[in-house]
């Protein structure tokens, strides 16, 4: 698999280490492929990955990882209004 960084990072499973400097450009191995960080990363946009390493892959990879993320909201928090603050209510006649 090939991987662009943006920025440094160290994976390490299973006695085995890989180190990608910021920029790195380049193979990684099968198995970094399927570290929770590796995955994590590649979610976040700080790693593109690609299985070909042909610069019409990588442009491709790298658009889809600059597009920014919805926020996701809780369902239940989009219905409701803030309840008001009990000091602040005026008080009845």
């Amino acid at each position: 698999m090939t991987i662009l960084t943006k920025q440094a990072v160290l994976f390490s499973a299973n006695g085995e280490k890989f180190r990608a400097p910021n920029g790195y450009l380049g193979q990684c191995p099968d198995w970094v492929a399927k570290t929770r960080q590796f995955k994590e990363m590649v979610a976040d946009g700080m790693i593109v990955a690609t299985e070909s390493a042909s610069d019409k892959a990588m442009d491709k990879a790298a658009e889809k990882a600059k597009k920014p993320k919805k926020p996701k909201e809780a369902p239940e928090a989009q219905d409701q209004e803030a309840p008001e603050p009990a000091g602040d209510k005026p008080a009845e006649e």
